[in-house]
């Protein structure tokens, strides 16, 4: 019986992503201290506190305060992951345990949350957007269980498909930088992708959706 088709999650431990890469999770930790891979944090409805702000001026109330709900992946302080893996093998330290009370959310701004939270390696997650963006920007090779389709002759030689295929994985390995400047929240399919497709690979609006398709399943955009 074959299994199903399911999609994947939004995130992984570290111990999937050691086996996807054929590597150790030392060698990730490695990564996320050379900042080349951010490794997160998942909440599901952590407090958080900000300075409350008058809804029609947009200024500070001194002194005054509002909680709010965090949920999602969160990048914690690099040297609080780093050592939570380091400990989290032999257990704890009564003198260190690793813990925090600011993380970053995907813009880049600080969030403080209520009470600090104390994490190990198995609270750390990759998101799927960052192995993504890992594996084309580093170019790995991933070895698949289920061989692709194969091409026919005539379609591989053709210089049409050399040329739509060369545009494709320039996109690909573009998207991630362009993607972080614009703001994973603020990407639009058939609006500003469309038209940095265009504009980056000097592509026609056939060829443009065609690679907008390719990233939107290569990348998860909805």
């Amino acid at each position: 019986m074959a299994l199903p088709n399911l999609p994947e999650p939004n995130a992984f431990t570290l111990p999937e992503i050691a086996e996807r890469w054929e590597c150790t999770e030392e060698m990730l930790i490695s990564y996320c201290e050379s900042d080349m891979l951010n490794i997160q944090v998942g909440f599901n409805e952590a407090v958080a506190i900000r300075e409350s702000k008058d809804p029609f001026t947009d200024e500070l109330y001194p002194g005054e305060f509002e909680e709010f709900l965090l949920s999602g992946f969160y990048t914690v302080p690099k040297d609080v992951a780093i050592g939570s893996w380091r400990l989290g093998e032999g257990g704890w330290s009564e003198e260190y345990s690793p813990s925090f009370k600011l993380v970053f959310d995907d813009e880049g701004e600080t969030q403080k949350l209520k009470q600090r939270h104390t994490i190990d390696s198995s609270n750390l997650r990759i998101t799927k957007f960052e192995r993504n963006r890992f594996e084309v920007e580093h170019d790995v090779v991933i070895d698949v269980q289920y061989p692709h389709p194969v091409l026919h002759p005539e379609v591989i030689e053709s210089e049409y498909w050399k040329n739509l295929e060369r545009m494709t994985m320039d996109a690909i390995k573009e998207y991630p930088d362009w993607a972080e400047k614009v703001g994973q929240r603020k990407i639009q399919k058939t609006g500003n992708l469309l038209d940095w497709v265009k504009r980056s690979q000097a592509t026609n609006e056939r060829e443009a959706h065609v690679i907008v398709r390719v990233l939107s399943e290569t990348f998860k955009i909805t």
